[in-house]
């Protein structure tokens, strides 16, 4: 069964700077990722965590809690990520932020990965920056944020199940 995690800190803080600095090409710091395995571990989570909490969400905007569906989607791919980067490794520990940051880079690095590291960075500022103090705008905000949500879902259907050549 699976349990949501309450990621309290924010181990994408230097994301940012990763991806953003001219050596993000050719980081040393990056390891090589094996896309079948990270496809593997994708795949471990992508049902029981991403689908789930997205229809969550919805559900959520459905029944007109938006506060709930603004939380989800706050801590939704932080969340995804790290049990992603757990399951690789298969470990089953705190994670440092420089760890997430290097496994982000490299799985940028696989070549029919569907974000560049300005899409990611984007959704991650996005989900980091939720904040809602106005009860007009938090309905189209929950809907902005399942929009978002739903073109990531895309791209990661896309890279599970595209066939390789």
């Amino acid at each position: 069964s699976y349990e949501p995690i309450d990621v309290e800190s924010d181990n994408f803080d230097n994301l940012n700077n990763a991806v953003n600095s001219d050596s993000y090409e050719s980081s040393s710091q990056a390891r090589k990722i094996n896309a079948k395995n990270l496809k593997k571990a994708f795949s471990e989570h992508f049902g029981s965590i991403f689908h789930y909490e997205h229809f969550k969400m919805y559900q959520a905007i459905k029944d007109g809690n938006f506060e709930n569906s603004l939380k989800i989607g706050k801590n939704l791919l932080k969340e995804f990520l790290l049990a992603t980067y757990n399951s690789y490794y298969n470990i089953n520990c705190a994670i440092k932020g420089a760890d997430i940051n290097r496994f982000i880079e490299s799985i940028l690095e696989v070549e029919s990965f569907p974000f560049t590291g300005e899409d990611l960075l984007q959704f991650l500022t996005s989900c980091k920056n939720i904040e809602v103090n106005d009860s007009v705008e938090i309905a189209e905000t929950c809907k902005n944020i399942f929009e978002m949500y739903s073109t990531i879902s895309n791209g990661f259907k896309q890279f599970l199940y595209l066939e390789e050549n």
